[in-house]
């Protein structure tokens, strides 16, 4: 992981293959076909299969076309259920969603790899990352449904922006990217001339309620059903605000500005000493200054936030698909 946030890619993609060590005894005993090493695969069907968070299949869904571009090969994906309409909609190869993931239920297939594996494979370096950003597109119908759905909320001239502030309580390393509550984001609230967006899936009816008379925010969280309902959410807006989570790569992947507030020690591909990263072009990260201080890094966001909403024209609200 050091390696890899130091920007040693060629070395740190290497070494992270020693997580396999443990995963193959675990994770993916499903497949009785041959890990696929970088031989040719030409003519061949290539089974790639999810690990980890949603926010790394995002990630590293990337190299897929490449991947089959490259050597002439046909790739199948296993997704994780919440992810399988959205990245089936990319049209890029066939997506199949299973959790657990069995054998019996696999397509045929000659190799199979674990996603995470295909930046080594593909000797990724920092200028060899694909970035042809957006890579994730949205539907028509999808816009013009949330279109309609989020018309009532619309006010015109206004810099729509969504947040994200909490992630999987179950991750490990939730407690230190997580904000402690909404409230700390409330100097953000104050700012004149934008309507926030509650990004969150869990917010309850009683949450949302709440949010929105201390507030103003809007919360669509009762109509979201999946992940391509807050992308197309987010293709609607200006700009996301979000701790490190899935939605943050989600934007970046849309091809939607985003500002990813960081802990002080943030995970590996967040890299060092930097407030831009080499996988998303359009987004800019706000690191801790010490430890649990995120009042700093909102001090931070709410300044140029400021600056963002005078030099940036809003959305207008009006569809630019001819069916809406």
């Amino acid at each position: 992981m050091l390696l890899l946030a130091q920007g040693h890619f060629s070395e740190g993609w290497a070494a992270y293959e020693a997580r396999l060590v443990r995963m193959l005894d675990t994770d993916h005993p499903y497949t009785r076909a041959p890990r696929w090493q970088g031989e040719p695969l030409q003519g061949k069907t290539l089974l790639v299969a999810h690990e980890q968070g949603m926010g790394d299949e995002l990630q590293f869904f990337r190299y897929l076309q490449p991947l089959q571009d490259k050597f002439d090969c046909t790739v199948q994906l296993v997704c994780k259920p919440p992810l399988h309409t959205l990245l089936n909609a990319q049209q890029i190869c066939p997506v199949h969603s299973y959790e657990p993931i069995r054998a019996e239920d696999l397509p045929s297939h000659d190799y199979w790899a674990p996603l995470m594996s295909i930046p080594h494979l593909a000797r990724t370096a920092i200028p060899d990352i694909p970035l042809d950003c957006p890579y994730l597109r949205v539907p028509d119908h999808k816009i013009c449904q949330w279109r309609e759905h989020l018309a009532q909320d619309d006010q015109e001239g206004m810099l729509k922006v969504g947040i994200i502030w909490k992630g999987n309580p179950n991750h490990q390393n939730d407690a230190r990217r997580s904000l402690p509550s909404l409230d700390v984001l409330a100097p953000l609230f104050e700012l004149s001339g934008i309507r926030f967006f509650d990004l969150q899936k869990d917010t309850s009816t009683s949450e949302s309620a709440f949010f929105a008379a201390q507030y103003g925010l809007v919360t669509p969280a009762s109509a979201i059903v999946d992940v391509l309902d807050t992308a197309a959410i987010m293709a609607q807006l200006d700009l996301v605000i979000s701790i490190d989570s899935m939605p943050a790569h989600l934007a970046g992947a849309l091809g939607v500005p985003c500002w990813i507030m960081l802990p002080a020690c943030a995970e590996w591909r967040w890299m060092t000493d930097r407030d831009d990263t080499p996988w998303y072009p359009q987004t800019r990260l706000y690191r801790q200054n010490a430890a649990g201080d995120w009042t700093g890094v909102v001090q931070r966001v709410g300044t140029e936030l400021s600056s963002y909403q005078t030099s940036t024209k809003p959305t207008d609200g009006k569809c630019s698909i001819g069916s809406c």
